[in-house]
Protein backbone atom coordinates (compact mmCIF):
# COMPACT_ATOMS: atom_id res chain seq x y z
CA UNK A 1 0.00 0.00 0.00
CA UNK A 2 1.10 3.57 -0.66
CA UNK A 3 2.41 5.31 2.46
CA UNK A 4 0.79 8.60 3.39
CA UNK A 5 3.07 11.58 3.95
CA UNK A 6 3.20 13.38 7.27
CA UNK A 7 1.66 16.43 5.59
CA UNK A 8 -1.13 14.25 4.27
CA UNK A 9 -1.86 13.01 7.79
CA UNK A 10 -1.95 16.55 9.16
CA UNK A 11 -4.27 17.70 6.37
CA UNK A 12 -6.54 14.72 7.00
CA UNK A 13 -6.71 15.51 10.72
CA UNK A 14 -7.60 19.14 9.99
CA UNK A 15 -10.37 18.02 7.65
CA UNK A 16 -11.65 15.56 10.25
CA UNK A 17 -11.73 18.28 12.89
CA UNK A 18 -13.63 20.67 10.64
CA UNK A 19 -17.23 21.19 11.77
CA UNK A 20 -18.27 20.62 8.18
CA UNK A 21 -16.55 17.24 7.91
CA UNK A 22 -19.66 15.20 7.40
CA UNK A 23 -17.72 12.05 6.53
CA UNK A 24 -16.36 11.98 10.07
CA UNK A 25 -19.72 11.12 11.47
CA UNK A 26 -21.25 9.19 8.64
CA UNK A 27 -18.83 6.49 7.54
CA UNK A 28 -15.79 4.40 8.41
CA UNK A 29 -14.07 7.17 10.40
CA UNK A 30 -16.80 7.06 13.01
CA UNK A 31 -15.67 3.78 14.60
CA UNK A 32 -18.16 4.11 17.48
CA UNK A 33 -21.08 4.75 15.12
CA UNK A 34 -22.27 7.43 17.53
CA UNK A 35 -22.45 10.35 15.08
CA UNK A 36 -19.73 12.16 17.04
CA UNK A 37 -16.06 12.76 16.36
CA UNK A 38 -14.02 11.65 19.38
CA UNK A 39 -10.44 10.85 20.30
CA UNK A 40 -10.89 7.19 19.42
CA UNK A 41 -12.08 8.15 15.94
CA UNK A 42 -9.05 10.43 15.41
CA UNK A 43 -6.60 7.77 16.58
CA UNK A 44 -8.22 5.20 14.33
CA UNK A 45 -8.07 7.63 11.40
CA UNK A 46 -4.35 8.19 11.98
CA UNK A 47 -3.78 4.43 12.14
CA UNK A 48 -5.60 3.99 8.85
CA UNK A 49 -3.48 6.67 7.22
CA UNK A 50 -0.29 5.06 8.51
CA UNK A 51 -1.35 1.63 7.22
CA UNK A 52 -1.70 0.08 10.67
CA UNK A 53 -5.12 -1.19 9.52
CA UNK A 54 -6.55 -2.23 6.20
CA UNK A 55 -8.94 0.37 4.88
CA UNK A 56 -12.39 -1.04 5.75
CA UNK A 57 -14.70 -1.85 2.90
CA UNK A 58 -18.38 -1.11 3.37
CA UNK A 59 -20.84 -3.94 2.93
CA UNK A 60 -22.94 -3.73 -0.19
CA UNK A 61 -26.54 -4.04 0.99
CA UNK A 62 -29.91 -3.85 -0.73
CA UNK A 63 -32.81 -2.91 1.55
CA UNK A 64 -36.32 -3.88 0.38
CA UNK A 65 -39.44 -3.06 2.43
CA UNK A 66 -42.78 -4.82 2.11
CA UNK A 67 -45.90 -3.90 4.06
CA UNK A 68 -48.83 -1.56 4.50
CA UNK A 69 -49.32 2.04 5.66
CA UNK A 70 -47.11 1.54 8.73
CA UNK A 71 -44.14 1.01 6.40
CA UNK A 72 -45.45 3.32 3.68
CA UNK A 73 -45.43 6.23 6.13
CA UNK A 74 -49.08 7.34 6.29
CA UNK A 75 -49.95 9.88 8.99
CA UNK A 76 -53.16 11.72 9.95
CA UNK A 77 -55.35 9.89 7.47
CA UNK A 78 -55.52 6.35 6.11
CA UNK A 79 -54.43 7.41 2.62
CA UNK A 80 -52.50 10.52 3.62
CA UNK A 81 -49.14 9.54 2.11
CA UNK A 82 -46.70 11.96 0.50
CA UNK A 83 -43.05 12.94 0.78
CA UNK A 84 -43.51 14.81 4.08
CA UNK A 85 -44.96 11.72 5.75
CA UNK A 86 -42.83 9.16 3.90
CA UNK A 87 -39.64 10.76 5.21
CA UNK A 88 -40.86 10.19 8.78
CA UNK A 89 -41.51 6.46 8.31
CA UNK A 90 -39.48 3.85 10.15
CA UNK A 91 -38.38 2.51 6.74
CA UNK A 92 -36.81 5.86 5.83
CA UNK A 93 -35.18 6.19 9.26
CA UNK A 94 -33.82 2.66 9.06
CA UNK A 95 -32.38 3.30 5.60
CA UNK A 96 -30.80 6.56 6.74
CA UNK A 97 -28.97 4.76 9.53
CA UNK A 98 -27.96 1.76 7.41
CA UNK A 99 -26.42 4.09 4.83
CA UNK A 100 -23.99 5.34 7.48
CA UNK A 101 -22.18 2.01 7.74
CA UNK A 102 -22.85 0.35 4.38
CA UNK A 103 -22.97 0.90 0.64
CA UNK A 104 -26.76 0.89 0.58
CA UNK A 105 -29.06 0.49 -2.39
CA UNK A 106 -32.47 1.93 -1.47
CA UNK A 107 -34.96 4.55 -2.62
CA UNK A 108 -38.28 5.75 -1.26
CA UNK A 109 -40.95 6.42 -3.93
CA UNK A 110 -41.73 9.98 -2.87
CA UNK A 111 -45.17 11.29 -3.74
CA UNK A 112 -45.88 14.93 -4.54
CA UNK A 113 -49.08 16.63 -3.38
CA UNK A 114 -51.25 18.56 -5.82
CA UNK A 115 -54.88 19.58 -6.16
CA UNK A 116 -55.38 16.51 -8.33
CA UNK A 117 -54.04 14.21 -5.62
CA UNK A 118 -50.65 12.55 -5.33
CA UNK A 119 -48.23 11.39 -7.99
CA UNK A 120 -44.64 10.19 -8.09
CA UNK A 121 -42.06 12.97 -7.92
CA UNK A 122 -39.69 11.00 -10.09
CA UNK A 123 -41.18 8.07 -11.99
CA UNK A 124 -37.74 6.99 -13.25
CA UNK A 125 -36.38 6.24 -9.77
CA UNK A 126 -36.77 2.54 -8.93
CA UNK A 127 -38.44 2.20 -5.51
CA UNK A 128 -37.19 -0.18 -2.84
CA UNK A 129 -39.92 0.61 -0.31
CA UNK A 130 -42.74 -1.38 -1.92
CA UNK A 131 -45.34 -0.97 0.83
CA UNK A 132 -48.74 0.58 0.22
CA UNK A 133 -51.47 1.81 2.51
CA UNK A 134 -54.47 -0.49 3.14
CA UNK A 135 -52.57 -3.60 1.99
CA UNK A 136 -53.50 -6.95 3.52
CA UNK A 137 -51.41 -10.11 3.50
CA UNK A 138 -53.37 -11.38 0.51
CA UNK A 139 -52.93 -8.03 -1.27
CA UNK A 140 -49.16 -8.24 -0.86
CA UNK A 141 -49.25 -11.53 -2.77
CA UNK A 142 -52.03 -10.89 -5.29
CA UNK A 143 -52.77 -7.19 -5.88
CA UNK A 144 -51.00 -6.02 -9.02
CA UNK A 145 -50.12 -2.59 -10.31
CA UNK A 146 -52.62 -0.98 -12.68
CA UNK A 147 -55.51 -2.73 -10.95
CA UNK A 148 -57.96 -1.05 -8.56
CA UNK A 149 -55.29 0.60 -6.39
CA UNK A 150 -54.00 3.68 -8.23
CA UNK A 151 -51.75 4.67 -5.31
CA UNK A 152 -49.95 1.33 -5.51
CA UNK A 153 -49.43 1.87 -9.24
CA UNK A 154 -47.85 5.29 -8.62
CA UNK A 155 -45.60 3.97 -5.87
CA UNK A 156 -44.15 1.09 -7.89
CA UNK A 157 -43.31 2.99 -11.09
CA UNK A 158 -41.19 2.18 -13.14
CA UNK A 159 -40.86 -1.47 -12.07
CA UNK A 160 -43.68 -2.81 -14.30
CA UNK A 161 -42.29 -1.16 -17.43
CA UNK A 162 -38.77 -2.37 -16.69
CA UNK A 163 -39.90 -5.90 -15.88
CA UNK A 164 -42.35 -5.98 -18.77
CA UNK A 165 -45.39 -6.96 -16.72
CA UNK A 166 -47.63 -5.77 -13.89
CA UNK A 167 -46.39 -6.84 -10.47
CA UNK A 168 -47.48 -7.51 -6.91
CA UNK A 169 -45.41 -6.34 -3.93
CA UNK A 170 -43.92 -9.82 -3.67
CA UNK A 171 -43.10 -10.01 -7.39
CA UNK A 172 -41.56 -6.54 -7.25
CA UNK A 173 -39.36 -7.65 -4.34
CA UNK A 174 -38.17 -10.66 -6.35
CA UNK A 175 -37.43 -8.43 -9.33
CA UNK A 176 -35.42 -5.94 -7.28
CA UNK A 177 -33.42 -8.74 -5.70
CA UNK A 178 -32.59 -10.12 -9.16
CA UNK A 179 -30.96 -6.79 -10.06
CA UNK A 180 -28.33 -7.32 -7.36
CA UNK A 181 -27.31 -10.99 -7.36
CA UNK A 182 -23.99 -10.39 -5.61
CA UNK A 183 -25.21 -8.03 -2.90
CA UNK A 184 -26.65 -8.87 0.49
CA UNK A 185 -30.44 -8.43 0.50
CA UNK A 186 -32.25 -7.36 3.66
CA UNK A 187 -36.05 -7.56 3.55
CA UNK A 188 -38.32 -5.97 6.12
CA UNK A 189 -41.79 -7.52 6.17
CA UNK A 190 -44.47 -6.00 8.38
CA UNK A 191 -47.92 -6.97 7.18
CA UNK A 192 -51.23 -8.19 8.63
CA UNK A 193 -52.55 -5.21 10.58
CA UNK A 194 -55.28 -4.60 8.01
CA UNK A 195 -56.39 -8.21 8.32
CA UNK A 196 -57.50 -7.36 11.87
CA UNK A 197 -57.70 -3.58 12.29
CA UNK A 198 -60.74 -2.93 10.12
CA UNK A 199 -62.84 -5.30 12.18
CA UNK A 200 -63.06 -2.48 14.76
CA UNK A 201 -62.27 0.84 13.04
CA UNK A 202 -64.65 0.58 10.10
CA UNK A 203 -66.79 3.73 9.66
CA UNK A 204 -64.64 5.53 12.25
CA UNK A 205 -65.43 2.98 14.94
CA UNK A 206 -69.22 3.04 14.69
CA UNK A 207 -69.70 -0.55 13.53
CA UNK A 208 -68.22 -2.43 16.50
CA UNK A 209 -70.18 -5.56 17.36
CA UNK A 210 -69.07 -9.11 18.05
CA UNK A 211 -70.98 -10.18 14.94
CA UNK A 212 -69.19 -7.73 12.65
CA UNK A 213 -65.80 -8.46 14.24
CA UNK A 214 -66.15 -12.21 13.77
CA UNK A 215 -67.48 -11.77 10.24
CA UNK A 216 -64.40 -9.75 9.29
CA UNK A 217 -61.90 -12.05 11.00
CA UNK A 218 -63.41 -15.12 9.35
CA UNK A 219 -63.74 -13.72 5.84
CA UNK A 220 -62.11 -16.41 3.69
CA UNK A 221 -62.67 -14.54 0.41
CA UNK A 222 -60.61 -11.57 1.65
CA UNK A 223 -58.09 -13.90 3.30
CA UNK A 224 -58.58 -12.50 6.81
CA UNK A 225 -59.32 -15.89 8.37
CA UNK A 226 -56.53 -17.43 10.42
CA UNK A 227 -55.83 -20.34 8.07
CA UNK A 228 -55.47 -18.00 5.08
CA UNK A 229 -53.27 -15.64 7.10
CA UNK A 230 -50.96 -18.49 8.10
CA UNK A 231 -50.78 -20.04 4.64
CA UNK A 232 -50.14 -16.70 2.93
CA UNK A 233 -47.48 -15.63 5.42
CA UNK A 234 -45.76 -18.97 4.97
CA UNK A 235 -45.78 -18.57 1.17
CA UNK A 236 -44.37 -15.04 1.40
CA UNK A 237 -41.58 -16.13 3.73
CA UNK A 238 -40.73 -19.15 1.60
CA UNK A 239 -40.56 -16.96 -1.51
CA UNK A 240 -38.26 -14.38 0.09
CA UNK A 241 -36.24 -17.06 1.85
CA UNK A 242 -35.49 -18.74 -1.48
CA UNK A 243 -33.69 -15.62 -2.73
CA UNK A 244 -29.97 -16.17 -2.50
CA UNK A 245 -27.93 -14.07 -0.09
CA UNK A 246 -31.00 -12.68 1.68
CA UNK A 247 -32.32 -12.23 5.22
CA UNK A 248 -35.93 -11.49 6.14
CA UNK A 249 -36.86 -9.42 9.20
CA UNK A 250 -40.57 -9.86 9.94
CA UNK A 251 -42.41 -7.66 12.42
CA UNK A 252 -45.06 -8.80 14.89
CA UNK A 253 -48.44 -7.06 15.01
CA UNK A 254 -49.68 -4.71 17.75
CA UNK A 255 -52.96 -4.96 19.62
CA UNK A 256 -55.37 -2.85 17.59
CA UNK A 257 -57.83 -1.83 20.30
CA UNK A 258 -55.28 0.01 22.43
CA UNK A 259 -54.23 2.75 20.01
CA UNK A 260 -55.36 6.33 20.61
CA UNK A 261 -58.13 5.74 18.05
CA UNK A 262 -60.04 4.45 21.08
CA UNK A 263 -60.89 6.66 24.06
CA UNK A 264 -61.32 5.06 27.49
CA UNK A 265 -62.65 6.88 30.54
CA UNK A 266 -59.17 8.07 31.59
CA UNK A 267 -58.63 9.57 28.12
CA UNK A 268 -61.93 11.42 28.21
CA UNK A 269 -61.27 12.71 31.73
CA UNK A 270 -57.82 13.98 30.74
CA UNK A 271 -59.19 15.91 27.75
CA UNK A 272 -62.31 17.37 29.42
CA UNK A 273 -61.78 21.06 30.25
CA UNK A 274 -64.08 21.56 33.26
CA UNK A 275 -62.80 20.88 36.82
CA UNK A 276 -62.53 17.34 38.18
CA UNK A 277 -64.24 15.30 35.46
CA UNK A 278 -65.12 11.73 36.47
CA UNK A 279 -66.39 9.30 33.85
CA UNK A 280 -68.13 6.38 35.52
CA UNK A 281 -70.74 5.52 32.90
CA UNK A 282 -68.23 3.86 30.54
CA UNK A 283 -67.56 0.25 31.64
CA UNK A 284 -64.05 -0.70 32.75
CA UNK A 285 -61.94 -2.06 29.91
CA UNK A 286 -64.16 -0.52 27.24
CA UNK A 287 -63.63 2.53 25.04
CA UNK A 288 -65.50 4.57 22.46
CA UNK A 289 -64.18 4.82 18.92
CA UNK A 290 -62.76 7.84 17.14
CA UNK A 291 -66.04 8.78 15.47
CA UNK A 292 -68.18 8.66 18.62
CA UNK A 293 -65.52 10.65 20.48
CA UNK A 294 -65.64 13.36 17.79
CA UNK A 295 -69.44 13.41 18.16
CA UNK A 296 -69.03 13.75 21.94
CA UNK A 297 -66.38 16.46 21.88
CA UNK A 298 -67.98 18.53 19.12
CA UNK A 299 -71.24 18.71 21.08
CA UNK A 300 -69.51 20.91 23.66
CA UNK A 301 -69.89 18.54 26.63
CA UNK A 302 -66.13 18.59 27.32
CA UNK A 303 -65.63 22.36 27.27
CA UNK A 304 -65.00 24.58 30.29
CA UNK A 305 -68.68 25.49 30.39
CA UNK A 306 -69.84 21.88 30.68
CA UNK A 307 -70.28 19.71 33.74
CA UNK A 308 -69.74 16.11 34.71
CA UNK A 309 -73.47 15.37 34.60
CA UNK A 310 -73.78 16.76 31.08
CA UNK A 311 -70.75 14.73 29.93
CA UNK A 312 -72.02 11.51 31.50
CA UNK A 313 -75.44 11.92 29.92
CA UNK A 314 -73.86 12.48 26.52
CA UNK A 315 -71.67 9.38 26.88
CA UNK A 316 -74.69 7.35 27.96
CA UNK A 317 -76.54 8.41 24.80
CA UNK A 318 -73.60 7.37 22.63
CA UNK A 319 -73.03 3.96 24.20
CA UNK A 320 -76.75 3.16 24.05
CA UNK A 321 -75.78 1.90 20.60
CA UNK A 322 -73.36 -0.98 21.25
CA UNK A 323 -71.78 -0.46 17.83
CA UNK A 324 -70.24 2.81 19.09
CA UNK A 325 -67.91 1.32 21.68
CA UNK A 326 -65.37 -1.46 21.99
CA UNK A 327 -66.23 -3.66 24.94
CA UNK A 328 -63.72 -5.71 26.90
CA UNK A 329 -65.03 -8.96 25.42
CA UNK A 330 -64.79 -7.57 21.89
CA UNK A 331 -61.25 -6.39 22.51
CA UNK A 332 -60.34 -9.86 23.76
CA UNK A 333 -61.56 -11.41 20.49
CA UNK A 334 -59.33 -9.07 18.50
CA UNK A 335 -56.36 -9.51 20.85
CA UNK A 336 -56.65 -13.28 20.59
CA UNK A 337 -56.40 -13.08 16.80
CA UNK A 338 -53.29 -10.89 17.12
CA UNK A 339 -51.77 -13.40 19.56
CA UNK A 340 -52.50 -16.25 17.16
CA UNK A 341 -50.90 -14.43 14.22
CA UNK A 342 -47.87 -13.37 16.26
CA UNK A 343 -47.32 -16.89 17.54
CA UNK A 344 -47.35 -18.11 13.96
CA UNK A 345 -44.95 -15.34 12.88
CA UNK A 346 -42.54 -16.47 15.61
CA UNK A 347 -42.75 -20.05 14.32
CA UNK A 348 -41.47 -18.85 10.94
CA UNK A 349 -38.09 -17.81 12.35
CA UNK A 350 -35.11 -19.56 10.74
CA UNK A 351 -31.65 -18.84 12.23
CA UNK A 352 -29.55 -16.99 9.70
CA UNK A 353 -32.43 -16.49 7.27
CA UNK A 354 -35.62 -15.23 8.95
CA UNK A 355 -35.63 -13.14 12.13
CA UNK A 356 -38.64 -11.85 14.05
CA UNK A 357 -38.68 -8.17 15.04
CA UNK A 358 -40.76 -7.74 18.19
CA UNK A 359 -42.63 -4.62 17.14
CA UNK A 360 -45.51 -5.85 19.32
CA UNK A 361 -43.24 -5.10 22.28
CA UNK A 362 -42.69 -1.51 21.09
CA UNK A 363 -46.43 -0.88 20.94
CA UNK A 364 -46.96 -2.46 24.35
CA UNK A 365 -44.46 0.07 25.74
CA UNK A 366 -46.45 2.80 23.97
CA UNK A 367 -49.71 1.57 25.47
CA UNK A 368 -48.19 1.42 28.95
CA UNK A 369 -46.85 5.00 28.80
CA UNK A 370 -43.32 3.63 29.32
CA UNK A 371 -41.50 5.54 26.59
CA UNK A 372 -39.44 8.58 27.52
CA UNK A 373 -37.42 10.95 25.33
CA UNK A 374 -35.17 13.56 26.91
CA UNK A 375 -37.12 13.34 30.20
CA UNK A 376 -40.43 13.76 28.33
CA UNK A 377 -42.89 10.97 29.10
CA UNK A 378 -44.88 10.02 26.00
CA UNK A 379 -48.49 8.89 26.40
CA UNK A 380 -50.70 6.42 24.58
CA UNK A 381 -53.76 8.64 24.57
CA UNK A 382 -54.71 11.00 21.78
CA UNK A 383 -52.26 13.93 21.66
CA UNK A 384 -49.77 12.04 23.81
CA UNK A 385 -46.98 12.18 21.21
CA UNK A 386 -47.07 8.60 19.89
CA UNK A 387 -49.95 8.59 17.40
CA UNK A 388 -50.82 11.09 14.68
CA UNK A 389 -54.18 12.76 14.22
CA UNK A 390 -55.92 9.61 12.95
CA UNK A 391 -55.22 7.85 16.24
CA UNK A 392 -53.52 4.83 14.67
CA UNK A 393 -50.52 5.78 12.53
CA UNK A 394 -47.44 6.68 14.60
CA UNK A 395 -45.95 10.14 14.94
CA UNK A 396 -42.38 10.85 13.83
CA UNK A 397 -41.23 9.87 17.33
CA UNK A 398 -43.32 6.70 17.26
CA UNK A 399 -41.71 5.71 13.96
CA UNK A 400 -38.27 6.37 15.44
CA UNK A 401 -38.90 3.89 18.25
CA UNK A 402 -39.97 1.30 15.68
CA UNK A 403 -36.90 2.00 13.52
CA UNK A 404 -34.61 1.47 16.49
CA UNK A 405 -36.26 -1.88 17.22
CA UNK A 406 -35.52 -3.00 13.66
CA UNK A 407 -31.96 -1.67 14.00
CA UNK A 408 -31.34 -3.54 17.25
CA UNK A 409 -32.66 -6.79 15.77
CA UNK A 410 -30.71 -6.46 12.52
CA UNK A 411 -27.50 -5.62 14.38
CA UNK A 412 -27.86 -8.68 16.58
CA UNK A 413 -28.76 -11.05 13.74
CA UNK A 414 -26.17 -9.86 11.23
CA UNK A 415 -23.48 -8.53 13.57
CA UNK A 416 -23.78 -5.06 12.09
CA UNK A 417 -23.13 -1.74 13.77
CA UNK A 418 -26.04 0.33 12.52
CA UNK A 419 -26.28 3.40 14.77
CA UNK A 420 -29.56 4.11 16.52
CA UNK A 421 -31.84 6.90 15.39
CA UNK A 422 -31.27 10.04 17.45
CA UNK A 423 -34.50 10.05 19.44
CA UNK A 424 -33.91 13.47 20.97
CA UNK A 425 -33.50 15.13 17.58
CA UNK A 426 -36.60 13.43 16.16
CA UNK A 427 -38.63 14.41 19.23
CA UNK A 428 -37.54 18.05 19.08
CA UNK A 429 -38.62 18.39 15.45
CA UNK A 430 -41.81 16.33 15.77
CA UNK A 431 -44.82 18.61 15.23
CA UNK A 432 -47.06 16.01 16.85
CA UNK A 433 -45.53 16.67 20.27
CA UNK A 434 -47.69 18.56 22.78
CA UNK A 435 -45.43 21.40 23.98
CA UNK A 436 -47.80 22.99 26.46
CA UNK A 437 -49.17 19.67 27.79
CA UNK A 438 -52.84 20.50 27.27
CA UNK A 439 -53.59 17.27 25.42
CA UNK A 440 -53.26 18.62 21.88
CA UNK A 441 -50.38 19.34 19.51
CA UNK A 442 -49.98 21.91 16.75
CA UNK A 443 -49.51 19.22 14.13
CA UNK A 444 -48.06 19.79 10.65
CA UNK A 445 -49.33 22.38 8.17
CA UNK A 446 -52.95 21.92 7.12
CA UNK A 447 -52.02 20.89 3.57
CA UNK A 448 -50.06 17.93 4.98
CA UNK A 449 -53.05 16.51 6.87
CA UNK A 450 -55.96 14.60 5.37
CA UNK A 451 -58.62 17.32 4.84
CA UNK A 452 -61.32 15.24 6.55
CA UNK A 453 -59.08 14.92 9.61
CA UNK A 454 -57.97 18.56 9.67
CA UNK A 455 -61.55 19.82 9.41
CA UNK A 456 -62.36 18.16 12.74
CA UNK A 457 -60.35 20.78 14.65
CA UNK A 458 -58.04 18.39 16.46
CA UNK A 459 -54.92 20.57 16.44
CA UNK A 460 -53.91 23.09 19.10
CA UNK A 461 -54.48 26.73 18.17
CA UNK A 462 -51.56 27.82 20.37
CA UNK A 463 -49.18 25.11 21.58
CA UNK A 464 -47.42 27.53 23.91
CA UNK A 465 -50.53 28.34 25.96
CA UNK A 466 -52.18 25.48 27.93
CA UNK A 467 -55.36 27.54 28.24
CA UNK A 468 -55.82 27.44 24.47
CA UNK A 469 -56.81 24.01 23.24
CA UNK A 470 -58.10 22.42 20.04
CA UNK A 471 -61.43 23.69 18.65
CA UNK A 472 -62.97 20.20 18.90
CA UNK A 473 -63.00 20.60 22.69
CA UNK A 474 -63.03 24.38 23.23
CA UNK A 475 -65.77 24.99 20.70
CA UNK A 476 -63.90 28.10 19.49
CA UNK A 477 -62.13 28.26 16.12
CA UNK A 478 -58.48 29.21 16.10
CA UNK A 479 -58.04 32.97 16.19
CA UNK A 480 -61.27 33.65 18.06
CA UNK A 481 -60.65 35.37 21.39
CA UNK A 482 -62.28 34.04 24.54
Amino acid sequence: MIKKSFLGCVVSIIIMLSPNAIFAVSNIWDVDNNNKLGLRDIIYGLQLLSDMHEMPVKKQIVLINLGDSLTNGAQSGVKNVHEATQKNSFAQLLANQMAKISDLTWNNPYLALSEAGVSRKNEDVIPYNLSVTMATIKDLMEQKTNSENSLFTELLKPIPSKKGSEVTQLEAAQYLASLHPDKEKIFTLWIGSNDVLWSIINEFGTQITEESINAYLNDTDAGHDLNSVKNNLSEIINTLNSIENSHVFIGTLPYMGDTSFFFNKDDIESLAQFPEPVVSILPDGSSIGFGPFIQLASSGVMSKLASNEVLENAINTIIADEANFLSLSEKQIVNQRIDDINNYIKSLEIPGKVTVVDTFEVFQAMYSDELVVDENNLLRRFGGGLFSLDGFHPTDTGHAFIANKFIETINQALNMGIPHVDMKSIFQHDLYQDKDHDGFSKGPDANLIDPSIFALGLTDCDDNDPDVVAPIVSGMPCGVKK
